[in-house]
């Protein structure tokens, strides 16, 4: 089973609500800094590179592109396009729908 990484997307913003345009999504194996491998279909198999960036980082609503991962547990980080952190989610399915 794939996880797909919607809700319906993840999305950055500032203190005021504002998208954050070209903001980079890193998706870490739980309780490590190892990168997870991510995918653009449900079959998983198109890689894409992680972290999301280039083409794949948040667009100008502060949306990033729908991705999919195997079944598990992660956990993310985004960060301006500069590598301020945004937010940060430890260990969680959280925010990731089947």
């Amino acid at each position: 089973m794939a996880l797909s990484g919607i809700k319906p997307f993840i999305h950055v913003s500032d203190s005021n609500g504002n998208p954050i345009v070209g903001a980079k999504l890193f998706v870490y194996l739980p309780t490590t800094t190892t990168l997870a491998s991510i995918y653009s279909d449900a079959g998983l198999s198109v890689a894409i590179a992680n972290p999301m960036t280039g083409a794949n980082a948040s667009d100008a609503a502060g949306n990033f592109p729908r991705f999919y991962i195997a079944a598990g547990t992660y956990k993310l980080r985004a960060e301006t396009s500069a590598g301020v952190l945004i937010w940060r989610s430890e260990p969680s399915s959280n925010g990731l729908n089947t």
